[in-house]
């Protein structure tokens, strides 16, 4: 049997998003075709298919004259993820109830071992996070909204990445720990008080 693995389209895509997430590509700077082709060793149609890609993740978008960019998070972008990110994990704990957070429970875990791990791998350290967050929703049993939570992955991994400024991962931690027992206590209260949170951060940020 012929081995298989990931097509040329999928490597680029993957190399794209691992660049953006990282910092190589900084929120608003140009995406070349010309230059990223030839780095890649693929065909300008192959590029434009793996920066379309990006697009339909919302990394990227395509500008009429002006080729693609990565995304810049001004306040009304996040202030519509971050309501979007709301309305679903706030449903999620109000669907979980009395019962047990097991997989946000088990994100925290791993979390943790990532910042004592890879505390500078912050590309890590933002995925961890956003895992302990979809095992918030995960443990609601809803498949429609785990999917729609999901979907928003990249976005999400993106919008903290520019919190790094304000936090190391232990902080990360201590503060994710909190915000399950508030859960816990206070149910979706707790879910749209810690999303707000890191919303006047970034807006903040952008102000200043």
């Amino acid at each position: 049997m012929t081995p298989t693995g990931p097509t040329a389209l999928q490597r680029v895509v993957d190399a794209i998003v691992e660049d953006i997430l990282s910092g190589v590509h900084a929120p608003g700077s140009a995406l070349r075709e010309d230059e990223l082709s030839l780095r890649f060793g693929v065909s300008r149609h192959t590029l434009r298919g793996a920066l379309a890609e990006t697009n339909r993740r919302r990394l990227t978008v395509a500008e009429p004259y002006r080729g693609h960019r990565v995304i810049d998070f001004g306040p009304d972008r996040i202030d519509g993820l971050q309501q979007l990110r709301c309305a679903l994990e706030g449903e999620a704990v109000r669907l979980i109830g009395a019962r047990p957070l097991t997989a946000a429970g088990k994100g925290l875990d791993a979390l943790r071992e990532v910042a004592r791990r890879e505390p500078d791998d912050w590309v890590a350290v933002e995925r961890a996070h956003f895992k302990l967050h979809l095992g918030v929703v995960d443990d609601a049993g809803c498949g429609r909204i785990t999917d729609a939570y999901r979907d928003l992955e990249d976005e999400v991994l993106l919008l903290v990445g520019q919190l790094r400024p304000h936090y190391d991962a232990a902080a990360l931690v201590v503060e994710h720990a909190a915000y399950l027992d508030a859960v816990r206590g206070r149910g979706a209260e707790a879910v749209r008080e810690h999303l707000d949170n890191s919303r006047r951060l970034l807006v903040d940020r952008g102000r200043s």
